[in-house]
């Protein structure tokens, strides 16, 4: 069984129940969970040129709102594969892009969030069109959910799951460690940095 969801963003309470844990593999852009309020302007603003601002203000509001469930007392445990090009896709310029991956590396050091990056070198793999996230929900089965530029599919079959499920530990066995995406987060937010002249 599946079902569609419209919208920009992935429903955060699938089946109308928060979920427990979470596992995202986005290969662009950036999961919105983890956007700082300029990249995710940048990015609705691109996706939607004619939108007003208002429109553009309330949406943004709507996506940070949902990260405060990462915030929460007893927050979901949640499980990012990053591909790298999200480090590297320069959205909003460097300031934009140097803030953003600052960010990542703060929300990278909570306990329940594990950020992992699939580099480049990791070559072809089985997801590489489109983003996935499993979501587990207390009582019930493993949900999937596919999601495109303006709508998702919560999937509800567990044989369409498990093969959804097998791709994504896949994904996470080729993605670098969690100490080596930190590594490369790092150094490459130094590209993003802008030199300082020398003082004379």
């Amino acid at each position: 069984m599946s079902r569609s969801w419209s919208g920009s963003a992935s429903p955060t309470r699938p089946l109308g129940v928060p979920a427990v844990s979470w596992r995202l593999r986005r290969a662009v852009p950036l999961p919105g969970l983890l956007q700082t309020p300029q990249l995710a302007e940048r990015g609705l603003r691109c996706g939607r040129p004619h939108a007003q601002d208002a429109e553009i203000e309330a949406m943004v509001k709507a996506r940070l709102d949902r990260q405060t469930v990462l915030d929460r007392p007893k927050p979901p445990r949640c499980w990012f594969i990053l591909d790298e090009a999200v480090l590297r896709r320069p959205v909003g310029g460097h300031e934009v892009m140097g803030a953003q991956l600052a960010s990542l590396l703060k929300r990278g050091t909570q306990s329940h969030v594990t950020i992992q990056v699939l580099p480049f070198t990791a070559g072809d793999h089985p997801e590489r069109g489109g983003s996935l996230t499993l979501f587990t929900i207390p009582g019930e089965p493993l949900v999937a959910y596919d999601e495109g530029s303006q709508s998702g599919v919560i999937i509800e079959d567990q044989e369409a799951v498990a093969r959804r499920r097998e791709n994504y530990d896949l994904l996470r066995a080729m993605a670098l460690s969690p100490l080596d995406s930190e590594a490369m987060i790092r150094a490459v937010l130094k590209d993003w940095t802008p030199c300082r002249p020398p003082r004379t």
